[in-house]
């Protein structure tokens, strides 16, 4: 191993050996280090990731991490984890293995201060817990810190997800007046399959079955650096054939038929969720309906069915969750709205008996050694 001033640029230059994961030896040579030290830093902290030693920096783990994360991961799910990266520059010169709940806790006080949303909080902290899990399962770290400390969220944020009646639905779609069949068509099947719009963007023509009145749900739209990507579902379980209701599939009829011949592979919705979401705002409002987004929709359409008293499990299949716990801890603050009403319901199967009705005076004047004396009163008690 040597560090070396080069003569001509005057910079330093390091050059070295080391043995690989593999066995093999690897020959490295970089230039062009303003200083010694630096020169000595880089040689360190390279060797200390490649060969997977836990006294590297967490940014070098990252640009570990990362390289294996977008081999094993769908691209959306790799450019998610990448947007959420500047978020974890308070970790970047920390060793790995020095990282604690203590460092953690900091961190989390410090986005705390941000003002951001409930969810934007948790979901930065579930990609940073992921890293860590990571480290320790393949890369032998004693542990996760963030296992010993609470999950934080602002809860000034935490507001129910905002959802439409039917009402409010119906006030939206007849400000269109029954000229734009593209998006009635397109708005009518998010609110009424609870499908994500990435689903629905993503449907082509040999997807729908006008015979069955189902759609074929089984890849998605998303948009990666001004491009849109056709990538497979956001799970398994969101692969699915969705029944839709009679009435929204002769609408979209009447759209797909306005195409001669259409290719059975061409998509039904070529259009960019940006677009969507922009007419979405713009007739809301025209319509002057509550201001929701396209993803409440889907809420709208679970929220819809818990309240005719569809079976979670059925709506957790309809939707595309893994299990019927996701839907019903995502969807709680639904559930909890329907206690009075099955506090109703169940209240109108309960008889009456006659006894229940007995004078209170009559009560009163009887001794309580009365009544467990007499079978007829002790019914009471």
């Amino acid at each position: 191993m040597a560090v070396k001033r080069n003569a001509k640029t005057k910079k330093w230059d390091c050059y070295f050996r080391y043995t690989d994961s593999t066995g093999k030896t690897i020959a490295k040579h970089k230039r062009g280090f303003d200083t010694q030290r630096e020169a000595k830093e880089w040689e360190r902290e390279y060797l200390l990731k490649n060969t997977s030693n836990l006294e590297m920096t967490f940014e070098s783990f990252i640009e570990i991490y990362m390289e294996e994360y977008k081999v094993r991961h769908k691209l959306s799910s790799y450019q998610a984890v990448k947007y959420s990266l500047p978020k974890y520059e308070y970790f970047y010169k920390l060793k790995m293995c020095d990282i604690d709940t203590k460092t953690i806790r900091h961190w989390q006080n410090l986005l705390l201060k941000e003002n951001y949303s409930a969810a934007y909080l948790i979901s930065v902290q579930k990609t940073l817990s992921a890293i860590f899990n990571n480290a320790v399962k393949v890369y032998g770290l004693k542990e996760n810190p963030l296992t010993k400390v609470d999950v934080v969220t602002n809860h000034n944020h935490a507001a129910e997800k905002e959802v439409w009646t039917v009402e409010e639905f119906n006030t939206f779609i007849n400000s269109f007046e029954g000229k734009n069949m593209f998006y009635i068509s397109l708005f009518y099947l998010l609110f009424y399959t609870g499908a994500r719009v990435g689903e629905i963007l993503a449907l082509t023509f040999k997807d729908i079955n006008f015979d069955e009145n189902t759609i074929n749900i089984n890849k998605t739209v998303t948009r990666i650096e001004r491009n849109d990507i056709i990538t497979p579902p956001k799970t398994l379980s969101s692969i699915r054939t969705v029944d839709v209701p009679e009435n929204v599939m002769k609408l979209l009829k009447r759209y797909t038929d306005s195409y001669y011949k259409p290719d059975e592979d061409s998509r039904v919705y070529p259009v960019a969720r940006e677009i969507v979401r922009r007419t979405m705002q713009s007739y809301i409002k025209k319509s002057s309906v509550k201001k929701i987004r396209i993803h409440d929709l889907r809420h709208s359409h679970v929220s819809l069915l818990i309240n005719m008293g569809v079976n979670i499990f059925e709506i957790s299949k309809r939707i595309g969750h893994a299990d019927a716990s996701i839907t019903s801890r995502v969807y709680a603050h639904v559930y909890a709205d329907s206690g009075k009403k099955i506090a109703n319901l169940l209240g109108a199967t309960i008889l009456q008996p006659e006894y229940f009705f007995i004078d209170v005076t009559y009560l009163n004047n009887c001794s309580k050694l009365s009544l467990l004396s007499n079978p007829q009163h002790s019914k009471l008690l």
